[in-house]
C-alpha cells in the first residue's frame, strides 16, 4: 500500500469517523429526560372551510300567524223541501146597500177577521167617530171562520154624503168600506 492509498484511507476512514461520531452524540442527546414544554407559536393563517355537516332535527313550532284573506263563497246548497202555502188573511167589509138613508137599516158582512173574536162599528164623519145601532139580536163576534154578517142602523142626522164605515176586531185586525147617505 503506498502512501497515497494511506492517506486516501485515512481521510475516508477519518470522514467517517466524524459523522458517526455526530450521530452518536445525536443518538445520545436524543435519549435524556424530555424536557419543559415550550412557548405558543404565533397563530397560523386560516384553513379552507369544511364540508357542510349534517342537517338538524326540527325546532319548535312557531307562533301563529295572521288570518288569511277571506276565501271565495262555497256552491250553494240543495233547495229545501216545499212548504205548506202562508194564507195571508186580509179583512174586508161590504155594506148590503148602495145607499142608506138616516134611520134606515141596512146590512155589513165582513170576513178576514180573527174567528172568535168580538168586533166594534164605527162610522167616521169629518174626523170623529160615530156609533151606530146593532139591531140583530145576536152577538157581536166574529164566526169560527173569521166572517161575519150584522144588521145595523145610523140614527144621528149627517148631511148625505159619502163617509167611511170601520170595523175592528179584538185583535187589531180591520176593515173599511165606503158608506153612501142619502
Amino acid at each position: 500500500m503506498g502512501d497515497g492509498m494511506k492517506r486516501s484511507l485515512t481521510r475516508r476512514s477519518l470522514s467517517i469517523l466524524i459523522v458517526l461520531s455526530f450521530v452518536s452524540l445525536f443518538v445520545a442527546a436524543c435519549q435524556g429526560d424530555d424536557g419543559s414544554i415550550g412557548s405558543v407559536g404565533s397563530k397560523g393563517d386560516t384553513g379552507p372551510a369544511g364540508a357542510a355537516g349534517a342537517g338538524g332535527g326540527p325546532g319548535p313550532q312557531g307562533s301563529d300567524g295572521d288570518a288569511g284573506a277571506r276565501g271565495s263563497e262555497g256552491a250553494s246548497g240543495p233547495q229545501g223541501s216545499q212548504g205548506d202555502a202562508a194564507v195571508a188573511t186580509v179583512a174586508s167589509l161590504a155594506v148590503g146597500s148602495s145607499s142608506v138613508a138616516v134611520g134606515e137599516d141596512f146590512s155589513l158582512n165582513g170576513s178576514g177577521f180573527t174567528p172568535g173574536s168580538a168586533y166594534t162599528v164605527v162610522l167616521l164623519v169629518g174626523g170623529q167617530e160615530r156609533s151606530l145601532i146593532h139591531i140583530d139580536s145576536g152577538p157581536i163576534v166574529i164566526n169560527s171562520s173569521g166572517a161575519f154578517s150584522s144588521k145595523w142602523r145610523y140614527a144621528s142626522t149627517t148631511s148625505a154624503g159619502v163617509y167611511t164605515l170601520i170595523v175592528t176586531d179584538e185583535q187589531g185586525d180591520a176593515a173599511t168600506a165606503p158608506f153612501v147617505i142619502s
